[in-house]
């Protein structure tokens, strides 16, 4: 595939067609601290974007078999970008932007600027 081939050694395949693609399968469920820990930062007035359905539930957006902590985003607001990371019962949230990686074929790299290991790139 196309895709694939844009891709650099330090870049791994997001949301290919008819592919499974390598991201971690380990999620974690917020634990109401870390719910209302989102709900009191200072730009809940503002507009608001949840990244979980009905139950908070944040699935890893590293690759599979990545090294260091578990980071999911989990919030976005206008100048914010809320991200949770873990590590067995640890969970921190932080903010920062996207990563600024671009493939060659334009994708950007959906995980938080400062990550370890290969750019998610889809």
């Amino acid at each position: 595939m196309k895709v694939f081939a844009d891709l650099t050694a330090d870049e791994f395949p997001l949301n290919v067609p008819n592919v499974e693609a390598p991201v971690c399968q380990v999620s974690i469920e917020l634990a109401d601290a870390d719910l209302a820990e989102l709900v009191r930062l200072p730009w809940r007035h503002g507009q608001l974007r949840l990244d979980f359905g009905p139950e908070p539930i944040l699935q890893c957006s590293h690759e599979r078999g990545h090294t260091g902590e578990h980071v999911a985003f989990a919030a976005e607001g206008r100048e914010l970008t809320l991200w949770v990371a873990w590590a067995g019962e640890h969970t921190r949230i932080f903010a920062a932007g996207y990563c600024s990686r671009e493939s060659t074929s334009g994708h950007l790299c959906s995980l938080p600027n400062g990550h370890v290991g290969r750019h998610a790139m889809g």
